[in-house]
């Protein structure tokens, strides 16, 4: 399979992304395209140092949001001729023999009948869970009626993993070698270039966060399939507060509250309402419910941690998701 990478990097991370793609390419891949969303390091002279024509770059000259990173990158790559994408952060370092196994698991899929523009593939990240079924695929994907994330029939496992985190373990080895999941994250996504006929590119309007999971739920919103292959691992090898993963958009409350990047806090915040409010749980009475005890505890936490600048943002960018505000907010600049 012809694969290439698709992935955008930032600021100072230059060194992530060399072994990012070092692997991919250690596993076949076929080339790749970064885009150089405003980055620090000179991207283009360091990767052409190290891949020479094997990695592509585009300039976008500052950091103009994942969303407009990644719809152009995917644009860039199939306009390039590329027949296979995996979309990749700049520190989602893929582990050993995961290409093939999500190629293989591709062409598996093929010839179960599935056709080229109605699924995805999609490597897991240890250690990203957030509900119990989510645990025991490693899936970062959120129950619907959540509210930015929260959800009340999450409390007993959040519980059980504190006091039995063992019985957990024992019972992920039980699970399927795959499982469907609705909605998914951009690192680790394979694909064939025929899905973006089918669904177009990301929505360039989420400027920051929420845009992967707008744009794979398109896919599942037309009767397409999202294939988690649990033996298909990829590894974040940056854990600061400061990466891509450890967002406010998987923060509960202490974590969103303590942000001091009000910018971050508020595009997290307001898109992934909109995409809750408008997308994932419309009319939802569990969302209602949700959002109660969420804004209940949110709001006690606030005030005992004096976090109200930070509870303010998150109230204008709940306010602003919910009446489909959406674009880059000149009070919020990165």
């Amino acid at each position: 399979m012809n694969v290439t990478i698709v992935c955008v990097t930032y600021g100072k991370r230059a060194h992530l992304l060399v072994q990012v793609l070092s692997a991919a390419q250690r596993q076949g891949a076929a080339g790749a395209v970064v885009i150089d969303n405003g980055a620090e390091d000179p991207v283009a002279p360091i990767l052409a140092a190290r891949f020479g024509g094997w990695a592509h770059v585009e300039h976008l000259g500052a950091n103009r949001g994942s969303a407009l990173g990644f719809k152009t990158g995917i644009a860039t790559a199939v306009a390039r001729g590329a027949e296979f994408l995996l979309l990749l952060d700049d520190d989602n370092v893929l582990a050993p023999d995961c290409l093939p196994k999500l190629c293989r698991h591709w062409s598996a899929r093929l010839a179960a009948g599935e056709k080229p523009d109605s699924f995805t593939v999609h490597a897991v990240r240890p250690g990203t869970d957030t509900s119990e079924a989510a645990a025991r695929l490693h899936i970062d994907e959120p129950r619907r009626g959540s509210f930015l994330g929260f959800h009340v029939a999450d409390i007993p496992f959040k519980l059980a993993r504190r006091i039995a985190p063992g019985l957990l373990r024992t019972r992920t080895e039980s699970q399927p070698d795959a499982t469907d999941v609705s909605i998914a994250p951009y690192g680790g996504m394979l694909f064939h270039r025929d899905v973006i006929t089918r669904i177009g590119l990301p929505d360039e309007a989420f400027f920051l966060y929420v845009d992967d999971y707008e744009f794979a739920a398109r896919l599942t919103a037309r009767d397409g399939k999202i294939h988690m292959v649990r033996d298909a691992v990829i590894h974040d090898i940056d854990t600061t507060w400061g990466s891509a993963k450890n967002t406010p958009r998987s923060a509960l409350f202490t974590g969103r509250l303590e942000l001091q990047n009000f910018s971050k806090l508020y595009y997290a915040t307001r898109n992934l309402t909109y995409f809750e409010y408008h997308i994932r749980s419309p009319h939802s009475a569990l969302y209602l419910l949700n959002s109660i005890v969420f804004m209940s505890i949110l709001t006690i936490m606030a005030i005992k941690g004096h976090r109200l600048p930070q509870y303010r943002t998150m109230l204008r960018a709940m306010q602003d998701g919910r009446r489909k505000s959406l674009g880059i907010n000149q009070a919020y600049q990165l």
